[in-house]
């Protein structure tokens, strides 16, 4: 049974999306969050690519929270935005697996008051720059964006590089 359980997922995850590139001239901004719940810390993952699939910027980020995931993923939203814009790295495409973050933002659903603020910085961001657009993927598509934000809750500080990535992401590219 357990045997026929993997055989079904593993034909599933195969039919599954994948990233694909933005059209030229668009960058591609992949975010996730991942939380330590006992040490009230979040993992912020940010990975941004251009229509080649070449990797432009990546990040992990630390961050105190409450404990709340979707707090987690609208900081990882803004703090990729907000690398991506610093480095003049648009037009852009935000893709977070975060549905109702990203209905939060895209004004879908009424706010949640423990993350309005953070929702109305990134609804800033995207009224200031009419090339950035912000949308829900299904966590087959973010990937590289999840493993990220796992690493980050693993490292001592917070990271970003310019046109590369670390090297325990290269196998999820």
């Amino acid at each position: 049974m357990r045997n026929q359980e993997i055989i079904i997922d593993l034909s599933l995850h195969s039919a599954q999306e994948k990233w694909k590139p933005p059209m030229d001239p668009w960058y591609k901004l992949n975010v996730d969050a991942a939380i330590d719940k006992e040490g009230g810390i979040a993992g912020l993952g940010c990975i941004v690519r251009n229509s080649d699939g070449a990797v432009m910027a990546s990040a992990t980020i630390k961050k105190l929270v409450s404990g709340d995931v979707e707090q987690a993923e609208a900081l990882a939203i803004l703090e990729g935005v907000k690398i991506a814009c610093d480095s003049g790295l648009q037009p852009l495409i935000v893709e977070s697996d975060a549905i109702n973050v990203v209905n939060l933002i895209n004004g879908k659903l009424s706010s949640k008051g423990e993350i309005i603020w953070i929702i109305s910085e990134i609804q800033n961001y995207v009224r200031k720059n009419k090339f950035l657009v912000i949308k829900y993927v299904p966590r087959t598509v973010n990937v590289a964006a999840h493993h990220l934000a796992k690493l980050a809750l693993l490292s001592k500080e917070s990271s970003i590089w310019m046109e590369e990535t670390p090297q325990e992401l290269e196998h999820f590219l």
